[in-house]
């Protein structure tokens, strides 16, 4: 299982654990060493996206405006 999987499969689990075990979300955060503005991120990404919102998105920026420009490289 490949590292994406992984963290999808982890943040499935809070998910579960919340729904099956303790109906409480600061306890399912406690118990997972989480914020609950981290559980309630993921979870808003999720009820919008499905399984495929849990995926970690590029940090790669969309543009740098202070790059040097190629004429001068």
């Amino acid at each position: 299982m490949d590292e994406k999987q992984r963290k999808i499969k982890l943040r499935l689990s809070w998910f579960r654990h919340f729904q099956e075990k303790s109906q409480n979300i600061a306890k399912t955060c406690r118990y997972f060493g989480i914020s609950r503005y981290t559980y309630y991120f993921w979870l808003k990404r999720y009820q919008r996206n499905g399984k495929t919102g849990l995926y970690d998105l590029s940090r790669k920026p969309k543009t740098s405006p202070k790059t040097t420009p190629p004429a001068i490289i």
